[in-house]
């Protein structure tokens, strides 16, 4: 009955971290906006007080937004980002976050929970080209581990139970599996408005688990925001 329990309460926690990191980016970024609109507000109320009384306002007051002509030069400032992903290397959802050591090549830092197991990730990423649209290759390094569920029958992505784990693992529910993979995707990121540095990726992943050397493919998708 306890298991049982234990295991509602894990689902529910899941779904609720679910909608909370999916929309953690975009959230962020609208926050910024929402700032930005107050400082631009707070800047045309000075201008019109100067204007009224004589002086001369500044353009300064109020907060301009960057322009980049491509990615190369919006990531030499931008060196920052976090991600959330909805499935992939750090199973059903995950946040990672980003540092760009060079205009194209960052290295990820993230953890995740899903549904079975929970994992911590590390991965590089290298970018081609310098349009919007981004092809990049990833390579990676994540520790899916047990999260005392109980028994394991079933688990995100589904993988870890059919091919990863031995028949032992699956009735004890203990265990921590070590997976390589390399990845491809394609990402988009927003260079101008108000919702810059805001974008969007998804994946492919060959995932190999070191412990047997089991190997299968998964996905993800997520999004990202720069800052």
């Amino acid at each position: 009955m306890t298991v049982q329990l234990s295991q509602k309460a894990l689902g529910l926690i899941a779904i609720g971290l679910s909608a909370f990191y999916l929309l953690m980016p975009s959230t962020f970024a609208a926050v910024l906006v929402d700032e930005s609109a107050q400082d631009s507000l707070s800047g045309d109320k000075v201008e019109s007080s100067s204007i009224f009384s004589g002086g001369h306002s500044s353009s300064s007051s109020a907060r301009a937004k960057d322009v980049y002509e491509d990615l190369a030069s919006f990531k030499r400032k931008k060196k920052m980002g976090i991600s959330t992903t909805f499935a992939g290397a750090t199973g059903l959802i995950g946040v990672n976050l980003d540092l760009n050591i060079f205009e194209d090549f960052a290295i990820s830092l993230g953890g995740g929970v899903s549904h079975g197991f929970n994992s911590y990730n590390i991965h590089v990423k290298q970018t081609l080209g310098n349009d919007a649209f981004q092809p990049y290759f990833a390579f990676g390094y994540s520790r899916w581990f047990s999260n005392g569920g109980g028994p394991v029958d079933h688990t995100s992505p589904s993988l870890v139970v059919n091919k990863f784990l031995s028949e032992g693992a699956k009735h004890s529910g203990q265990f921590a599996e070590n997976i390589l993979y390399p990845a491809i995707g394609l990402q988009y990121v927003n260079l101008t408005g108000d919702y810059q540095g805001l974008g969007f990726f998804g994946e492919l992943l060959m995932v190999m688990d070191m412990n047997n050397l089991a190997v299968g493919p998964t996905a993800g998708v997520g999004s990202i925001f720069y800052f």
